[in-house]
């Protein structure tokens, strides 16, 4: 019988095979990212796009990861690897194609679910399996990589590193110009094609370069396992604790971001690129190490850096950020994250193509890399929830990095005793002394106190006290809310929770057209100076707040009363979407410290709003940009379009700052958004407004509330769901009040209290 040909040999005879497979992985990454960045969007009309929502996608697609690198792993044991890609790239392009309409019909199903609930369930259904399908695949490309004559630990790093570039382009594209331009069921359609595609080049490319058995591949291979002294059960106990500690790592970064930098996608872009660049850099230098002779040694030095630069991390946050403060929160936020966050992801990415290597003794490689990563992966999942529900929001920042880092110091302190490494484990007790010497002691002043601070999946919510304020009487103190660094509330104490601002007071006149008894629905409630100025209206008041602390807070520390209202813990448009209430005025006051949530403002949010109040009733919108300037306008005037094309009459007021008698371009401002399904006479209805009689002092009217001059449209667009755009509109005015903020709150803070986590 005449003998095959060595399939090492045939894999290295065609020059191609090998970039094609790379090729194959730098698409899978991205189109898993495709997928998962959809999926949240898609969710975000019906649930909302708060950070508890992004937690439940990341934690499905997470999981869903971990099955499919698992599954890929089996599959690795097929003799025809082509075949089954080619099956999961079809099964996976059509469960793409049809998630689009398989998630509005399993999001309308589970609409009666709490939103707790329906958040995980729904996303379960729809979003995990194409993304299993993903997963499955990059095991089967170790496999044949490992085929090429690459060792198992340097095939996982170059395969998963690949990926992850492919994510870190796939992110920034889908996040700032496909979703966004082209909308989600295009980008999914275009993700779709282009699974099909790959699945049909990897099997009738590849296929024919291919031959001999599973077997004889894996015999072929170049690079024998490494010497170990340690069980492959707690190797892979070890993987489980990396992917734990590495996804708190993360949100551990963008805890301490967020303050200073906050939220927007803009920072959020940041934070992810850095991270999967982060992930990227350590897989592939994870693998190059995999050559080493004392690779089990080397594992426990990287855990050990990685533990202590976590441990690190809050410390060198306080000191990087406002160095890193030059006039550009874009820049300022990614060379802070390079800094503290950069360096412990990529030791901590370098973990798992080494524990596959010292594993591939008793695994095929391909088998190897899917066990290794879906626990690392099942670990991961476990770090999101408890570190993003449990342990940040009770130990808070910096505790938890001294308990996680500590933890991965001590394990590998234990390890070098174990293995009389005793010169290891004198450096391990140096930089455990070193980190408690390096934590910074607790800063006091005369002008500022900290009387509460909380930091949750939802943000961190921050109430301070100002004393001795510049040109005040000297027992006058001023209390502010922030969140993420952002002021929500402002009052003085003895006369808390009334306003220092003018906005809430506008807000309340509005409202006040309305006769005592009328129904209103306030979506966002703060510290609860509106809410309590639409209770001394006489308004019956409905609140809908999606982050329990705040109850707690208005109560504790502004004096808010929560019997004089009904509050309601809820996603705003979740709310609109299943209450069987009419209502005669809404105020919309939603921001999550400079970011006004993009799936409230848009067409179809409007319409939905339009089934819960009467037809005369009053919608009212508190916005952020400058109508006068062309630069911070493109937000505001869409939202405002955007309502008319609801079918809303829709006036506006925004005042203008005035600068050596010009307007004032460069400042942005609150602009308020007046609507109602019929036109209304505001000049008659704000001739004697109610709220004067309760508050002389602004005296409101007509001048004051409304303006008369047209708005120019040209530029505005109508906001749909397909496409959320409304955060890259208003970007610029996003941008502008947080760097105005880093002077006023975040530098300040850090100067007289020190770091608030």
């Amino acid at each position: 019988m005449k003998k095959q040909p060595s399939p090492q040999l045939a894999l290295r005879a065609a020059p191609a095979v090998l970039p094609l497979i790379l090729l194959i992985s730098f698409l899978e990454g991205g189109l898993v990212m495709v997928v998962e960045l959809s999926g949240a969007k898609i969710i975000a009309p019906y649930y909302g796009s708060s950070l508890f929502v992004w937690a439940a996608v990341l934690c499905i697609s997470v999981g869903a990861l971990a099955a499919g690198y698992f599954l890929g792993g089996h599959l690795s044991k097929r003799a025809d690897i082509p075949r089954s890609l080619l099956r999961l790239f079809l099964l996976g392009s059509g469960l793409t194609l049809l998630l689009p309409f398989l998630a509005d019909l399993v999001l309308r199903l589970v609409s009666s679910l709490p939103l707790t609930l329906a958040v995980i369930v729904g996303p379960l259904l729809f979003l995990l399996p194409p993304i299993v399908c993903m997963g499955a695949i990059s095991p089967l490309l170790i496999q044949l990589v490992k085929q090429a004559g690459f060792p198992s630990g340097r095939a996982t790093g170059n395969i998963f590193a690949i990926s992850t570039v492919g994510g870190i382009l796939a992110t920034l594209a889908v996040s700032f110009y496909l979703i966004p331009f082209v909308g989600i069921r295009l980008t999914l359609g275009a993700a779709a094609l282009l699974m099909a595609l790959a699945g049909a080049l990897v099997y009738f490319f590849l296929r024919q370069r291919i031959e001999g058995t599973a077997a004889e591949k894996e015999e072929l291979s170049a690079g024998g396992p490494a010497v170990r002294s340690l069980s492959t059960n707690v190797l892979l106990g070890i993987s489980f604790l990396e992917g734990g500690a590495l996804m708190i790592t993360e949100l551990l970064g963008a805890k301490i971001t967020g303050p200073f930098y906050g939220t927007s996608i803009y920072v959020w872009g940041a934070v992810l690129a850095v991270t999967l660049l982060a992930l990227s850099l350590g897989y592939y230098l994870g693998g190059r190490l995999t050559g080493k002779k004392q690779l089990e040694r080397s594992l426990f030095l990287v855990l050990l850096g990685a533990g202590f630069l976590i441990a690190m991390s809050p410390v060198l946050g306080t000191l990087v950020l406002p160095a890193t403060d030059v006039g550009n929160v874009q820049l300022g936020a990614l060379l802070a994250v390079m800094v503290y966050l950069l360096p412990p992801v990529i030791l901590l990415a370098m973990v798992s193509p080494m524990i596959t290597h010292l594993i591939s003794a008793d695994y095929r490689s391909g088998k190897a890399a899917g066990t290794v990563y879906s626990i690392s992966t099942v670990g991961g999942i476990l770090g999101t929830l408890l570190g993003g529900f449990l342990l940040i929001p009770s130990l808070g920042i910096r505790v938890l990095a001294l308990a996680l880092g500590g933890g991965l110091v001590l394990l590998a302190g234990v390890y070098f005793l174990r293995r009389r490494q005793y010169q290891l484990l004198q450096l391990a007790g140096f930089l455990v002394i070193l980190g408690v010497l390096l934590q910074p002691g607790d800063k006091s002043s005369s002008n500022t106190k900290i009387v509460y601070h909380s930091t949750g999946i939802l943000g961190e919510w921050t109430v301070v006290d100002y004393f001795n304020i510049p040109g005040q009487a000297a027992d006058q103190v001023e209390r502010r809310l922030l969140l993420n660094g952002i002021d929500q509330t402002y009052t003085q104490i003895g006369f808390e929770p009334l306003s220092l601002w003018t906005y809430p007071h506008k807000l309340a006149a509005y409202a006040s057209m309305k006769p005592a008894g009328s129904k209103a629905l306030l979506l966002g409630m703060g510290g609860g100076s509106i809410a309590f100025e639409l209770v001394a209206m006489g308004l019956e008041v409905d609140i809908v707040e999606l982050d329990p602390r705040v109850k707690e807070i208005a109560t504790d520390y502004f004096n808010y009363d929560p019997s004089t209202s009904s509050l309601i813990f809820d996603d705003a448009r979740h709310y609109i979407r299943t209450v069987d209430r009419q209502y005669d005025v809404v105020i919309v006051d939603l921001v999550s410290g400079e970011v006004q949530p993009s799936h409230v403002f848009s067409l179809e949010g409007f319409e939905e709003l339009k089934k819960i109040i009467a037809e005369d009733a009053l919608v009212i919108v508190n916005f952020q940009g400058n109508l006068y300037s062309p630069r911070y306008n493109q937000g505001p005037k869409s939202v405002y379009k955007t309502m008319e094309a609801a079918g809303f009459n829709v006036s506006y007021y925004s005042p203008k700052s005035k600068e050596q008698g010009k307007e004032d371009l460069s400042l942005t401002k609150d602009i308020f958004f007046v609507a109602s399904q019929v036109p209304q006479n505001y000049r008659e209805k704000m001739a004697n407004l109610r709220y004067n009689e309760w508050f002389p002092y602004d005296d409101f009217g007509y001048d004051r509330l409304i303006k008369d001059d047209p708005i120019d449209l040209s530029g505005a667009e109508v906001l749909v769901d397909d496409r959320p755009k409304l955060e890259l509109l208003n970007a610029p005015s996003i941008l502008k009040w947080r760097q105005n903020k880093l002077e006023q709150n975040a530098n300040r803070l850090l100067d007289e209290v020190g770091a608030i986590y």
